[in-house]
């Protein structure tokens, strides 16, 4: 005989349930998780940083070239080799060495000996597949830069 103690409450989760929401939690919660902060895309865009990314700051004329590490153009992460910027005012044009990083969508660039229309240091954010806009570290005014040639077929889409 049961006594009243005894008898699950119909209030009372049951084992079965307990254990099934814990597991549909387990699957669905990492995946909810990405896409409820925007991790679903911010996962699957690879930049396309090839070319030269041109654009004006202060009256001049900026082409920053961009060149990846490893010689591939095409991944999610990497640091910058090789890269510089050529900033043209009046007519006279003047390379600066470039370095950084960049991860997804964002990256990081420091600028050496940069002349008055440039900062030392940049956070960049690709706000579409060949646009890039950034932003001087300290404060400043943004700009954006944008690729001038087109993304490869043989390059994944940027998501």
């Amino acid at each position: 005989m049961n006594s009243i103690e005894n008898r699950p409450s119909a209030m009372a989760p049951s084992r079965r349930r307990c254990v099934l929401g814990a597991l549909g939690a387990a699957l669905v919660g990492p995946l909810a998780g990405l896409t409820g902060c925007g991790g679903g895309t911010e996962l699957l865009f690879v930049p396309f940083i090839s070319f030269t990314f041109d654009g004006t700051s202060k009256g001049a004329t900026i082409s920053f070239f961009l060149s990846p590490a490893g010689g591939s153009s095409c991944v999610a992460s990497g640091r910058f080799e090789f890269s510089r910027v050529t900033v043209t005012e009046g007519g006279v044009s003047t390379q600066f060495d470039v370095s950084g990083s960049f991860d997804g969508r964002d990256m990081s660039l420091t600028i050496a000996n940069p002349p008055a229309v440039l900062a030392a240091a940049y956070q960049g954010r690709f706000i579409d597949d060949a646009t890039v806009t950034l932003t001087p570290v300290g404060g400043g005014t943004a700009f954006n830069v944008t690729r001038t040639g087109d993304r490869p077929a043989s390059c994944p889409a940027s998501g």
